[in-house]
């Protein structure tokens, strides 16, 4: 199971197919940013084998410059995906898939891309 319903919530025992609905979305999002996307990690308790968590898949997504995600909104609404309103104006965004359910989180930050060039 993925998903719970707005103002639930629920723990579950882990479950391998989070681990494969996050590849899906990572492959995605690769299309969506391509270069522009420095890191995409699968985070939270779903990521973590044995730990009970609540069923949404949060991923945390790398980009150089958060002014040219803009660019991506209308891409990642075509895969279900739009900015949480409050956090249009902020130093980084939150996109949610799907309304109704939360089914994934995707956080996208700038602010450690000069850590990761580095590398």
């Amino acid at each position: 199971m993925i998903g719970l319903k707005r103002g639930t919530v629920k723990l579950a025992k882990h479950n391998p197919k989070w681990q494969q609905s996050f590849e899906q979305e990572k492959k995605k999002l690769k299309k969506v940013f391509g270069k522009d996307a420095l890191d995409i990690q699968h985070v939270g308790s779903t990521a973590i084998a044995g730990m009970l968590a609540k069923p949404i898949i949060d991923i945390g997504l790398i980009v150089r410059s958060l002014q040219k995600t803009k660019l991506y909104e209308a891409k990642l609404k075509k895969i279900g995906y739009f900015i949480k309103k409050d956090d249009a104006k902020k130093k980084d965004y939150f996109l949610q898939r799907a309304r109704k359910v939360k089914e994934r989180i995707i956080c996208i930050l700038a602010k450690l891309a000069k850590v990761i060039l580095k590398k």
